[in-house]
């Protein structure tokens, strides 16, 4: 049962199939090589799609926020001690540590002045 397991290891397949990779130097981030690369921007293609045909639009949001974004939606109380957290120029900013609907909901909100679709019934 183990050797059947390994068989389809998802790290070695990678590895045979040339996609990506993981380094040390940035732990839990994959490095696409050109056939993954390939192989994700068509997944994305068929999302995207996806998207459109049921009428939802897509944004781009960063992967930083300062962190009164994070205490003004509550999200900092159940979220920070799991964030990379750091201060620039006196003030304190995190990464997201996943992609949240809400907290990016929350800063397109605050700069359109209006609810964003929320994702649950287009």
């Amino acid at each position: 049962m183990l050797e059947e397991a390994k068989k389809y290891d998802h790290r070695e397949l990678t590895k045979k199939q040339e996609l990506f990779f993981f380094h040390p130097l940035s732990p839990g981030s994959c490095f696409f090589l050109p056939h993954g690369s390939r192989v994700c921007n068509k997944l994305l293609e068929f999302i995207r799609s996806q998207y459109w045909k049921r009428g939802y639009e897509e944004v781009w949001t960063p992967n930083m926020y300062n962190m009164q974004l994070w205490e003004t939606f509550g999200h900092a109380a159940n979220y920070k001690e799991n964030m990379f957290v750091f201060e620039v120029e006196k003030q304190e900013f995190g990464l997201k540590p996943m992609n949240s609907l809400a907290i990016n909901g929350c800063a397109i909100s605050l700069q359109l002045g209006t609810n964003v679709k929320s994702g649950l019934n287009p």
